[in-house]
């Protein structure tokens, strides 16, 4: 079994066109990084009690970390970063199909430098007599 968790970008949420002033505060965030913490937690507890699973976490907070960090590195402007109908964001809230695009090849180039031994990660064979 392999098994892919996504963390959450909502540390970002401040970033995001369609938070007001209010949110934007240091604040804001902690309750996501929590989240985030908690869900890496969870994957851990989980490869623990299931020893033939591959678990693989990637963190699209990252990747979003890097693509609102520098937009010219990923092919957008900077005025991108935080505008509606732009190259970033679609609306007040969902990233465009380029973002999409720039999430679907980070998760390759991860996947690709995974171990490829997960294979072998199969519980033993129990034979059964008739």
């Amino acid at each position: 079994m392999v098994i892919v968790a996504f963390s959450s970008i909502r540390p970002f949420i401040a970033l995001f066109p369609a938070v007001g002033r209010r949110l934007r505060n240091p604040e804001a965030g902690k309750k996501y990084a929590l989240w985030n913490r908690l869900l890496s937690q969870s994957i851990d507890a989980f490869e623990l009690k299931h020893p033939y699973s591959t678990v693989f976490e990637f963190s699209s907070h990252d990747t979003f970390t890097r693509i609102l960090d520098d937009p010219p590195h990923f092919g957008f402007k900077e005025e991108d970063e935080s505008a509606r109908g732009r190259g970033i964001w679609v609306d007040h809230l969902h990233p465009t199909s380029a973002v999409h695009a720039v999430l679907a090849r980070e998760i390759e180039e991860f996947l690709r430098k995974q171990p490829q031994n997960y294979a072998t990660k199969t519980p033993p064979l129990k034979n059964k007599e008739p």
